[in-house]
């Protein structure tokens, strides 16, 4: 388990802090971390 790794799941983002416990993320709309140049406008008008 990675410090700081995000997970969605149905929608929602969790956050896994030090001890490894999952926390809501408020704010979902966060940069993936393993396609930090990916322009999520343009996934999602493709997707649309």
């Amino acid at each position: 388990m990675v410090v700081g790794q995000k997970a969605r799941i149905d929608g929602v983002v969790y956050e896994f802090d030090q001890k490894g416990i999952a926390r809501k993320v408020l704010n979902p709309n966060i940069v993936p971390v393993l396609a930090p140049t990916t322009d999520l406008s343009e996934v999602t008008d493709d997707a649309a």
